[in-house]
């Protein structure tokens, strides 16, 4: 193996971070808030559920009780079956997105804030230049340890009018754990061509050629 340029410098030793506990109502509560969610957090299995008037098509937020409480939400539903029936009632009640095109990076930044705070990561690193359609994405990654993650990263959709109508996350932060050694990329190239080099030549499994068929093995008849 051979680096393409200078590999990157990275600490001596690191931490272990884990998400352990589990989701509290008023984590649940803090978030819903901010993602202007109506209404209290009640059990639905093993998760936190806020919002939804019944028939699918009000946001909701569902959040995993256990860590690291993973939580869904979205403001629009495709509706149920004992959706309100028409008239002036029911039509008061807007079920879609509005469109139009998306709102800048610096908008969308600004509305998705108060939800990155209720989430615990308002102090992550932020990315706003993914679109899906109309909607912008804040994807948000947390620097844990002084270190950038990865995989760990909140995203929220924020509308063409300005208001969040999708998102996902983890709701419970990391908690720091025991500190190991590691390994840098300079020792990790080294030990990889060194074990290279060990490594027996020839094909799959170290046979020099092809397994012989069992048919070859077998006596031919005289």
């Amino acid at each position: 193996y051979r680096a393409s340029g200078e590999l990157p410098d990275g600490p001596d030793s690191a931490a272990v971070h884990r998400a352990e506990g589990t989701v509290t109502a008023a984590e649940v509560a803090r978030l819903a808030k901010a993602l202007g969610v109506r209404g209290a957090p009640h059990t639905d299995g093993t998760a936190w559920k806020v919002g939804s008037d019944g028939d699918g098509s009000g946001p909701v937020l569902k959040v995993v009780k256990q860590a690291p409480g993973t939580w869904t939400f979205a403001r629009y539903g495709a509706g149920g079956p004992d959706a309100c029936e028409p008239g002036p009632a029911c039509a008061k009640q807007d079920r879609t997105p509005p469109s139009g095109p998306p709102v800048d990076e610096k908008a969308a930044k600004a509305a998705a804030a108060p939800v990155l705070k209720a989430a615990g990561q308002d102090g992550a690193a932020l990315d706003a230049d993914q679109l899906m359609g109309s909607v912008r994405v804040v994807n948000a990654d947390p620097v844990v340890g002084g270190l950038p993650t990865y995989g760990w990263s909140t995203g929220i959709q924020v509308g063409a009018g300005g208001e969040i109508v999708g998102g996902s996350g983890h709701l419970k932060g990391l908690s720091k754990g025991d500190t190991y050694p590691v390994t840098g990329a300079d020792e990790a190239l080294e030990q990889l061509n060194a074990e290279s080099r060990q490594s027996p030549k020839g094909g799959v499994g170290g046979c020099a050629t092809s397994v012989p068929l069992e048919d070859d093995l077998a006596p031919q008849p005289d």
